[in-house]
Order: structure tokens, then C-alpha cells, then sequence
């Protein structure tokens, strides 16, 4: 098996070219179970609490297919008070990603099931825009902790806080994983290395299936 990563359009998601006020952080996806937003919604919440009420926004953008689970997460974020902190933007036209992307803090992958690999975490990365996603399936392998993003136990709202507030507190972290997001998306998710790639392995297939074929006397 050969593995070839999503690759994305490198010049519509890009870093800033200027200064970005960078005060929220963004979930872009479905609004389904398996996404765990819902273990995003009960971070923030816990941030809340231990900071006061002081902590940025969260922009989610995306519809899901189940509107019981969309309605029983804007009535966890009403009940806790926090309707001015976090803001569900529904679907949002797809021209609108970049700029989310380049303006947030971070984007948050918090999916409690084995992604594939979404869009939106290769296209942050190439935004420049550090991600912090669950350690699970794909997205241990995209994600290198430290150095483009952080990594977080799956389904544990706790562990999802304390990441989030490192890259709130800590000086200079942000700066240091925004780098390295977009190396890795120019390094491992660009369309002429993908493409580089899928031509070398149809390249090395057709050699075997040649090489397999019975000599004729």
C-alpha cells in the first residue's frame, strides 16, 4: 500500500501578507458526532471557567446532517453563557475559508473517529494557520506535534483545553507552529509533489506488470 497525502491549492491558501489581529480560533467542518465538536464546545468551556470568561472566540463553520446534534451544541454554548464567545456560522462560501484561516489562532480538529484526511487541516497548514488535532489515525501522521500543530488525547476536552492554552501562553509558540505549518503543506501538500509522486508509483507499477510478462520463445 502507498500512501499519498491530499494535496491543496498552495497560492489561494496562503499565509498573510500583513498584519492579522488573530483573535479567534476556528473549526471548519460537519457539525457531526464523529467530528467531536463537541468535545471542542466542553474546552472552551473549561477555558472559560479557569480563565474567567476571558478567551477568544471560536468561529465554527459548517452544517451537519443530524440537526438534533447541531441544536444540542448551540444549547450547551447557551446554557453556559458563552453565545458572545462562540459563533456557529453555518455554511460558509467556499472563497471565505482562506482568509477564516488566516486570521485565527488556530484550527481545531477534534474528531473522535479515524479521519481520512480533511480538507480543511491541509488547507490550514498551508494558511499558515497551526492546527491542533486529536492524536487518531491520519491525523497523527499530518500533524507533527510541536512543530505545526499540537496533538491531543481523543475525546478528552481537558487535554484539548491545556493544548489550546499553550498556544495562547506561551511566548512565541504560535509564530514557531504557523512556520511550520506552511513548510509541511509546501513540503508534503502541493500539487506538483503529489502529482510527482502518483506519476513515480504509476511509473514503478507498470515496470512490475512488465517485468511479469512470459518471455515468447
Amino acid at each position: 500500500i502507498t500512501c499519498i497525502p491530499t494535496f491543496t491549492d498552495l497560492d489561494t491558501f496562503s499565509p498573510a501578507t500583513g498584519p492579522q489581529l488573530r483573535d479567534y480560533l476556528l473549526y471548519v467542518g460537519r457539525l457531526d458526532k464523529p467530528k467531536g465538536v463537541h468535545v471542542l464546545i466542553e474546552a472552551m468551556l473549561r477555558l472559560a471557567r479557569e480563565r474567567g470568561g476571558a478567551i477568544p472566540k471560536l468561529l465554527i463553520a459548517g452544517a451537519g446532517h443530524d440537526a438534533g446534534y447541531t441544536d444540542a451544541l448551540k444549547r450547551r454554548v447557551s446554557e453556559a453563557g458563552l453565545d458572545e464567545r462562540i459563533a456557529f456560522k453555518g455554511n460558509v462560501a467556499g472563497a471565505e475559508i482562506p482568509n477564516l484561516m488566516r486570521g485565527a489562532i488556530a484550527s481545531i480538529m477534534p474528531a473522535i473517529w479515524f479521519e481520512n484526511l480533511p480538507n480543511s487541516v491541509v488547507e490550514s497548514l498551508a494558511c499558515g494557520c497551526p492546527v491542533v488535532a486529536s492524536d487518531l489515525g491520519s491525523l497523527s501522521y499530518t500533524v507533527a506535534d510541536g512543530q505545526d500543530g499540537l496533538l491531543f488525547r481523543p475525546d478528552d476536552a481537558a487535554d484539548l483545553a491545556r493544548k489550546i492554552a499553550r498556544i495562547l501562553d506561551e511566548p512565541g509558540l504560535r509564530d514557531r507552529l504557523a512556520e511550520g505549518a506552511r513548510q509541511t503543506a509546501v513540503r508534503r501538500h502541493g500539487p506538483k509533489d503529489h502529482v510527482a509522486k502518483l506519476t513515480t508509483l504509476f511509473g514503478d507499477l507498470l515496470s512490475l506488470r512488465s517485468g511479469s510478462r512470459p518471455s515468447v520463445a
